[in-house]
């Protein structure tokens, strides 16, 4: 039907982390872990050559908690972590 979407089945990203993984904009209270980043930066991490590394020198990212669970994180949307 014209200017109706097909539905389709959402799209695997990768291996789940656990069971439990959720995500969430904002503070957290008992995260394993805590990623925060700029608007820049992260397109840059997710979809182009930025690695971890380089952010975390820069400054411009920092991780909290547990790194490579916030690692295994970012490798699920294509971060080279």
């Amino acid at each position: 039907m014209p200017g109706r979407l097909a539905r389709r089945p959402p799209k695997r990203l990768g291996p789940s982390i656990s069971s439990r993984t959720t995500t969430a904009r904002g503070t957290a209270a008992e995260a394993d872990a805590v990623v925060a980043t700029d608007t820049a930066t992260l397109p840059e991490l997710l979809w182009r050559d930025q690695t971890v590394e380089r952010a975390e020198r820069a400054g411009t990212l920092t991780i909290e908690g547990n790194h490579r669970a916030a690692r295994r994180l970012l490798g699920l949307f294509g971060a080279h972590a």
